[in-house]
Parts: C-alpha cells; structure tokens; sequence
C-alpha cells in the first residue's frame, strides 16, 4: 500500500482580504477517471460585490499537469492553459463570478490506491463548502474516511459521495480520504467507452456494427411484378383507342327505316318512327 501524502495535494489560494468574498467553494476527487492519477478541481461562486477582474494566486503541488483554468477569459466557456511558476506558483486573472481550476496529479501506484488529503481553505466561504468524491467504477472495495451526507448517482452510474459543511471559516481544514483496490488500473473512461458501446450495439446506434443482412424477397416475385405490370400497360394501350374511338363514334344523319332528318346527334332513336339509330 503506497499513500500520496499531503504535500503532493497541498493547495494553496491566496486573496486579498477585501476581496476574499466566495459564496460557494466545492472540491471535487475524481481518481481513476481519464487518467492514471487524480483528477482535482476546484469551482468558485463570488460573492455579487466582488470587484472584477479578480486576480488570484494559488499554488499547487509539484509534478501536476494539464492545469487549466475557466472564467479567465472573456468567453465564460473557454479554458486558459496554465503554467506554474519556479514556486509551484500560478496567477489568474477571473472575469466572472464563476471559475474552475483543475489539475491531475501523481497516478496511484501498487495494489491499494490510498489517498489522504488536507486543505486549508485560504479564504471565508459565506454559504457552502462541499467536497465530492467521485468513485472509480472499477474500484474493489471502496471505502471513505469521512461520513458522506449523500450519495449522488449521474447517468451513466457514477457514485458521488458528497460532503456538505455550510459556511466555513478561513484556514479551515478539510480532510479527504478513502482507499480502494484496482489492480488492473482500469479507468472509469475506458468502463464508460465499454458499457456505451455495448448499449449502442444492442440498439443499432451511429457508428455501432449493424447487421445488413436483410431478408430479401425471392425473384419470382418481381418477376410476377414486372409481368403485371406490362400486362396493365399492355391493356392500356388496346383499350386507348377504343375507348377513343367510342367517344367520337357519330350518329347517322338520317333515319334507316323511315328516312325522317336526326335533328341531334345525341339521339338513340328516331323521333318519328321510334327505331334504335345506328350507323
């Protein structure tokens, strides 16, 4: 059992006094999730007076990488690269009342992944301190060292043992820990890639393998189709003309039997003597 001790977590924010107003500081433990290590993120709610831009100084342990910041730039979507200074050291200039820092930090090593983490927080929080931890779902065994007051579950079965201190006071500490086996490192991604792609499989989702093979009907029925259908067309075209030439068919000008003038060629009989008119 290897633990990552306190000074690889150490966090340090540092504020001026008038402008150390937060409303809410939430901390969040994602070990295991992307990468081999920890994933560690820190978001912000300022208080409504606090002066923007506010620039902000915190330092963190040595060896992190991918630190990146939100609320720094004009975009409130957009991520800010960062790189720490000799002393561990990074400034950050926050446009919004809300930001994000985050970080990895050193992956686990051995067959039990231990953490214990202190931070002090450097500055008054007026309404909410949280902490989440955020657990592997690979992870065997899973224990906390504090007392969770809920567990929350998103959409894809990820457990969020959430911690919840209210307003809390500057220097405060909060300890995190828990410990866990996982001897294959498997990562809380690569278990997601795979249950998405076992459901997106069964459902015949974009990008999954499909079964084209669909059942084809026998030839001898398009063949009695294509007979159908130039028997039709062939009646069409007998049927035409004399059709065509029943409509112009034309009635004698005059009487057969008794000679008498047809006054309308409409008429079927002859009006004097009564026999039928035909051609």
């Amino acid at each position: 059992m290897r633990q990552i001790l306190l000074f690889l977590m150490t966090f340090s924010l540092i504020i001026s006094p008038l402008r150390a107003q937060v409303d809410d500081f939430i901390i969040s433990i994602w070990p295991e999730y992307d990468h081999e290590g920890i994933l560690v993120i820190f978001n912000g709610t300022l208080s409504e007076n606090a002066e923007l831009p506010l620039e902000l100084s915190f330092r963190v342990p040595a060896g992190v990488h991918n630190l990146l910041a939100m609320g720094t730039a004009e975009d409130i979507n957009a991520t800010t690269q960062l790189t720490a200074g000799p002393d561990n050291t990074v400034s950050i200039s926050v446009k919004h009342p809300n930001f994000q820092l985050e970080y990895y930090d050193h992956a686990f090593s051995g067959d039990v992944n231990t953490l214990d983490f202190d931070f002090s927080l450097p500055f008054p929080v007026a309404r909410s301190l949280e902490y989440y931890v955020q657990e592997p779902l690979a992870a065997r065994d899973f224990a906390l060292g504090f007392e969770a007051d809920e567990i929350q579950k998103d959409r894809h079965g990820l457990n969020y043992h959430v911690k919840r201190l209210g307003p809390a006071e500057a220097e405060t500490v909060v300890n995190i820990s828990f410990s866990y086996m996982n001897p294959a490192k498997t990562l809380s991604m690569d278990r997601l890639r795979e249950m998405m792609g076992q459901a997106g499989g069964s459902q015949n989702a974009p990008g999954s393998s499909v079964d084209t093979s669909q059942k084809q009907l026998p030839t001898w029925i398009w063949i009695l189709v294509l007979l159908i259908i130039l028997t039709l067309l062939s009646l069409g075209i007998i049927l035409k003309p004399a059709a065509a030439a029943a409509g112009t068919e034309k009635k004698p000008a005059f009487c057969r039997h008794c000679g008498a003038a047809v006054q309308d060629a409409g008429m079927k009989f002859c009006s004097s003597c009564g026999t039928e008119l035909k051609n």
